[in-house]
């Protein structure tokens, strides 16, 4: 009987184990995934953003942005099979609002990034079982033209533009190096 109980506990260990490691490798291909879906994202957007910005400032950019940034997202999704969002609790556009899970993960990012310690994407489950990849997205000092202080680093001619396209915007007043959202990307179970 000790043996067959010795035996048992052996098994359940070593199941628990390949668990663990199966988990552990999943959540490395859904890191490295994750990341190359914002790459091609983030590539793909500011690339033509600063386009748009040579172009004609801050008054083509938005405008540009306002008509563009969710397909080409909604685009690159399509071919990820995933859902590729941008979300912030202080969101430019109502439909980039966070989830309550993604409030969770920007808290949690804040919270890191004033204990000082460096930002890293991460991975987690949700409820329904789909795997949902995160990235912070620090300000950079490219974006204070269109996110920064209204009166420094913006206009009030440009923020006007920006309020007739964002009414209810909350997207302004940011400093460089500061944590403007997330990239969420969501797999749905396999």
């Amino acid at each position: 009987m000790r043996l067959y109980t010795a035996v048992l506990f052996v098994l359940t260990l070593l199941c628990a184990c390949n668990n663990t490691t199966k988990e552990a490798q999943e959540g490395d291909e859904y890191l490295t995934k994750g990341k190359e879906v914002i790459q091609h994202t983030l590539n793909k957007l500011s690339g033509e953003l600063k386009q748009a910005m040579r172009q004609g400032g801050v008054r083509q950019a938005v405008p540009y942005c306002n008509a563009n940034a969710l397909p080409i997202t909604q685009q690159i999704a399509q071919k990820y099979g995933a859902q590729v969002r941008r979300t912030s609790i202080r969101n430019r556009n109502a439909k980039n609002a966070p989830t309550a899970h993604e409030k969770l993960i920007i808290q949690q990012y804040a919270q890191q990034l004033t204990a000082g310690k460096k930002l890293k994407p991460m991975v987690s489950q949700l409820p329904n079982g789909n795997t949902m990849f995160n990235a912070p997205i620090l300000l950079r000092a490219s974006c204070l033209n269109c996110h920064g202080t209204v009166g420094q680093h913006i206009t009030e001619t440009d923020y006007q533009v920006i309020q007739s396209l964002y009414p209810n915007d909350k997207a302004i007043g940011y400093k460089v190096a500061e944590l403007r959202g997330i990239w969420s990307v969501t797999f749905e179970k396999k």
